[in-house]
């Protein structure tokens, strides 16, 4: 394996999601799992075109979130996006979000009582109907750019 290959993250980012590899003894991103097969999503608005990297990686992380707690919905503020996806434009993120609005369904408050707490300028998010389903295997929801299934290589 080259060096190119390797990430090697000197600290951990408090919006990412780690696990310690008990075989090598080393801490590793919980997401790379999922990452490599939403690679096919295609955006809600344009099917042409395919979700963007920052969309994928914001994606990756939500998902995560959502199946780990008890109710099936996190509360995001725009700083926790900003640590994901690297964008410091709130309206960035917005649109971060509005790409994956097939899997994750969003909904904006600039005041919310979520889980007792009392929460400012966020989000609401959770995963659409059949969000888990088209995460899971997008391969079956999603097709090429040329209107083709996605290569039988990923099944």
């Amino acid at each position: 394996m080259s060096k190119a290959a390797v990430l090697n993250f000197p600290e951990p980012k408090k919006g990412r999601l780690y696990y310690l590899d008990k075989k090598t003894n080393k801490q590793k991103r919980l997401s790379d799992n999922i990452f490599r097969d939403l690679q096919y999503i295609t955006r809600p608005n344009d099917r042409r075109r395919r979700i963007a990297l920052k969309a994928r990686n914001l994606l990756t992380n939500l998902i995560q979130m959502i199946l780990k707690n008890p109710n099936k919905e996190e509360f995001v503020d725009h700083t926790f996006l900003s640590q994901i996806t690297e964008v410091y434009s709130s309206k960035q993120n917005a649109r971060l979000l509005d790409q994956i609005s097939d899997i994750i369904e969003s909904t904006y408050h600039a005041y919310v009582k979520f889980q007792g707490k009392s929460r400012t300028y966020g989000y609401v998010i959770k995963l659409t109907e059949d969000g888990y389903e088209r995460a899971k295997n997008p391969i079956a929801f999603y097709s090429d750019l040329d209107g083709q299934k996605c290569p039988d290589i990923y099944r």
